[in-house]
């Protein structure tokens, strides 16, 4: 008996692995536009995050606020654009000192 050892064309290989893992490619493409508008916040925000304008004070959302504005009259798009920055530090922190503690601790209890 012989074994055939013909590759699938590309497309029909990553269509299959598409269908056996969608919750998973899903995740991963939720992950990357999450680090890609983390790191275009500077390109991509409309407004700066910080500044305060007291005329647009508590607008609901609009075209111009999409989320509209806080009681500072900030604009929350803008805010939650900067802010993922900040948590994919915190989730980048979460995970490494946990691992790198784990790690550490069961090869000195692995080693006495």
């Amino acid at each position: 008996m012989s074994v055939s050892t013909a590759r699938l064309p590309l497309s029909i290989g990553f269509s299959r692995w598409l269908g056996r893992h969608l919750t998973l490619a899903l995740g991963l493409g939720l992950l990357a536009f999450f680090i890609v508008v983390a790191l275009a916040a500077p390109l991509i925000a409309p407004y700066d995050p910080v500044m305060q304008t007291a005329e647009v004070r508590l607008q609901p959302p609009s075209l111009s606020h999409p989320f509209g504005t806080d009681n500072f009259g900030r604009d929350i798009l803008s805010r939650v654009i900067w802010g993922a920055r900040i948590d994919l530090q915190i989730a980048f922190i979460g995970v490494i000192f946990p691992f790198v503690i784990g790690t550490l601790l069961g090869t000195i209890a692995g080693f006495f």
